[in-house]
């Protein structure tokens, strides 16, 4: 009776389709796992780089903190160790360069700007 069942290629047409769902199914799955194996671990290597390099700057803060401090206690030394200042003063009262001696020099830059040099008018 099997050899003049007609259900049996039906049920082998059936199962080819099922089995190639299946395996298209696992095919998608491994890629989706592998791709997402890949993006996990370039993470991780980017984090071990960031961190490596964030080391790095932290050391070069610290060392740079260092001489900074050294910079600062080398001039309070020196400032320390200047004499008493209290009666050394500077007059700033007057001023150095008159309206005397800045007019001519004005002048000389404007005049050429106006027609004549009349730019005072």
């Amino acid at each position: 009776k099997v050899g003049s069942d007609f259900q049996l290629p039906l049920m082998r047409d059936t199962l080819a389709v099922l089995m190639d769902r299946v395996a298209d199914y696992y095919d998608e799955r491994g890629k989706d796992e592998r791709s997402h194996a890949l993006t996990i671990w370039f993470y991780n290597q980017l984090l071990g780089q960031f961190s490596a390099l964030s080391e790095k700057l932290q050391a070069l803060v610290e060392s740079l903190e260092k001489i900074d401090k050294a910079g600062i206690d080398e001039f309070n030394k020196k400032v320390a160790a200047l004499g008493d200042m209290t009666q050394e003063r500077v007059l700033i009262d007057k001023p150095l360069i008159g309206r005397r001696e800045v007019e001519p020099f004005v002048n000389g830059l404007l005049a050429k700007l106006w027609e004549n040099g009349a730019w005072k008018n």
